[in-house]
């Protein structure tokens, strides 16, 4: 509406200030012709038919006469016209002066016009076009002045508003144009020329044809037509082409233009660049298709996962069972066997979540160290040798002898990548299938070597359709594959992480039926010299103490199977065990007797006080053992924020559950 009332009342503002000027010279002209004070009659008349005020006053300002219109108007009675100054009374101030000047123009024979405000006896004010003018009397002197106020607060108001209209529609940046019936363009803002990329002189090639295809033209001509004869208000989206061929994406708002008279003159275009938007549009309906196949990927791992949580779970609890029941040492021990194997593969599950989990908050660190690179190649193959076996599959490995048997990186990052691809590739290669690890150096440089590892399978690969859903988390091809071979679908999107953490790439060459090949590439370390490393493994493994007689560890640990489980292993050490069952247990059993023990294994989550806090206790305890003592923390946090929370804490070192012995004997040579 306010841009319609834009286009069309400039047009009239102008003629009806015209009129009105017209019609107050009128007024005025008819006074100035009379020799004196209008008679009876005349101001009888003036007085019944005039709208406008209308004043007679003499020198002083007070009033010789007023029409009904000015008591109706300012609220003030006759007496109080005639007892006061009506410059008192209407004007203050600067407008008081200025009227007051204009008074004595008029006395002086000239006609004064002038724009000021009015105080009405409540109050309030208006504001008025005032015109002075002198009355003659028969000798031609000017004997009293007559005064016209005509209320001009609307006209003022909505020229105040016209020009907050037209500024606004000046510094739009829509496309806002008026055409008459013939389509001529009669108006256009700055907007349209910015938003077309015409020129103003250019305008009239600013037309349905030139900005949009045929088709649309044809369109939005067809809805002019009917915004013209009917009044409907047509809107719709569609492409605009700019002078310079470029395209946008716009809404497009057409409406009818109506006179006072409600008579059609027109129309009007308002046209919105809305390319953005629809980026941003189509931006949110690809990520809500990402989230909402995220959130189905998802349900479906938290499937596979019970189902692939469950099934050694299964194993481990049927085994059991069998073994307590049974008296047959050979099926004890198979059931045993079948337990181990159940556990850990129910570990390895573990870890791929926290492994995903970590490294999707960007807490996955690499840990660099030299590695005999052969001998981590023959350990992995050694891993999967018996699945292979089992399946009879032909498992080769192959070196390139260029790359040095020393490097420096992360082998057990490495190793877990390579085991991913070659388990991957045992999985789903059949019966008497063939797999083929080959290792080569791709560039070598003075520190750095790029290594290009691949593994290759004559399984059932990978159906065209289904290769881009790949390396994604939490979620493998198809969801068939998972209940037919199992596996938690994290295990390429883990290894592509590690790959590029490493500086390298990773890809595949599949075709269903035929098998695949998985290649990546990692740059590491050249390593120090083979024989250095020989010989430092053979001092490490001289130097591995399996003993500790003499020796006391206080374990501090609230789970009785675990106590359990660590003084086994402990007992192969030959070394005193104490046990307390919470921190603040252990904190008191250190303050009564703190040079008795030789090493702290401390489990983190217990109740009454955790392991932090019992730490810190002792390390501030005040006991020269206090603070020389080796603590190792000893839990089921896994992660690596967990690690720095112990060692910030005081602790010394860290043991993951579940347990692994050679670690455990690790720690002890290290801290006895």
């Amino acid at each position: 509406m306010m841009e319609k009332t834009m286009l069309y009342a400039g047009f009239f503002i102008v003629i009806g200030l015209i009129i009105l000027n017209i019609k107050s010279r009128i007024r005025i002209a008819r006074l100035l012709k009379q020799q004196a004070l209008p008679s009876l009659a005349l101001q009888s008349a003036i007085v019944d038919s005039a709208k406008n005020m209308i004043m007679v006053i003499d020198r002083d300002g007070h009033a010789l006469y007023a029409n009904p219109s000015f008591y109706h108007i300012t609220g003030y009675t006759e007496e109080e016209i005639r007892e006061n100054s009506t410059l008192d009374l209407l004007h203050k101030g600067a407008c008081a002066a200025k009227i007051k000047a204009h008074l004595q123009r008029a006395y002086a024979g000239e006609t004064a016009r002038d724009e000021g405000s009015l105080v009405k006896k409540n109050g309030d004010t208006m504001e008025v076009e005032v015109q002075c003018f002198g009355i003659r009397d028969g000798q031609g002197q000017v004997m009293a002045v007559g005064i016209i106020l005509h209320d001009i607060s609307e006209m003022k108001a909505y020229r105040k508003d016209m020009i907050i209209k037209s500024e606004i529609i000046r510094s739009s940046q829509d496309f806002i144009v008026a055409n008459d019936f013939d389509m001529n363009c009669i108006f256009a803002n700055p907007g349209a020329f910015q938003l077309s990329g015409y020129a103003p002189e250019e305008v009239a090639d600013m037309i349905p044809i030139n900005t949009h295809e045929p088709a649309t033209a044809k369109r939005i001509y067809e809805a002019c037509e009917l915004v013209l004869k009917d009044g409907i208000v047509w809107h719709g989206d569609s492409e605009f082409i700019r002078k310079d061929g470029t395209r946008l994406q716009i809404h497009q708002h057409i409406f009818p233009i109506d006179n006072e008279k409600h008579e059609r003159i027109g129309l009007a275009t308002v046209i919105r660049d809305i390319t953005s938007l629809k980026e941003a549009q189509r931006d949110m309906e690809k990520a809500k298709e990402l989230a909402e196949a995220a959130n189905v990927a998802k349900s479906q791992f938290l499937s596979n996962m019970s189902h692939e949580i469950r099934t050694p779970l299964n194993a481990i609890i049927g085994m059991t069972s069998i073994a307590k029941q049974s008296n047959d040492l050979t099926k004890i021990y198979e059931s045993l066997r079948k337990i181990e194997l159940s556990s850990t593969h129910l570990l390895n599950i573990v870890n791929d979540i926290l492994d995903i989990s970590k490294i999707e908050s960007g807490k996955m660190e690499l840990m660099e160290e030299n590695f005999d690179f052969r001998k981590m190649m023959v350990d992995v193959s050694g891993v999967v040798n018996g699945v292979a076996e089992e399946k009879c599959i032909h498992l080769t490995r192959q070196i390139d002898e260029e790359i040095p048997n020393t490097l420096y990186g992360d082998p057990t990052h490495l190793s877990q990548i390579i085991l991913n691809l070659l388990s991957n590739a045992i999985k789903f290669t059949p019966h008497e299938g063939t797999v083929a690890l080959q290792a080569g150096l791709k560039h070598r440089g003075d520190t750095k070597v790029t290594l290009e590892i691949s593994v290759t399978d004559t399984g059932i690969g990978i159906p065209s359709e289904h290769q881009h859903k790949l390396f994604g988390s939490f979620e493998q091809t198809d969801s068939s594959i998972t209940k037919k071979f199992g596996g938690t679908g994290l295990g390429l999107a883990i290894s592509k992480r590690l790959v590029h953490m490493m500086g390298g790439t990773i890809g595949f060459e599949s075709e269903s039926g035929k098998g695949s090949t998985f290649t990546f590439t990692v740059q590491v370390g050249i390593g120090a010299d083979d024989a250095d490393l020989g010989i430092r493994d053979a001092e490490t493994s001289a130097t591995q103490n399996t003993e500790f007689p003499g020796k006391c560890i206080l374990v501090v640990e609230d789970n009785e199977i675990n106590r359990e489980i660590i003084q086994f292993v402990l007992e192969d050490a030959n070394v005193s065990v104490q046990f307390a069952f919470d921190g603040a247990i252990a904190v008191d059993l250190f303050q009564q007797n703190g040079d008795a023990y030789d090493l702290i294994l401390m489990d983190i989550q217990m109740p009454n006080m955790d392991g932090y806090t019992a730490t810190r206790m002792i390390r501030g305890s005040g006991l020269p053992s206090g603070a020389k003592i080796p603590i190792v923390a000893m839990t089921a946090n896994a992660l690596s924020e967990d690690m720095k929370k112990a060692l910030d804490a005081g602790m010394n070192g860290y043991l993951t559950k579940p347990i692994n012995p050679s670690e455990v004997f690790v720690t002890l040579n290290r801290f006895l």
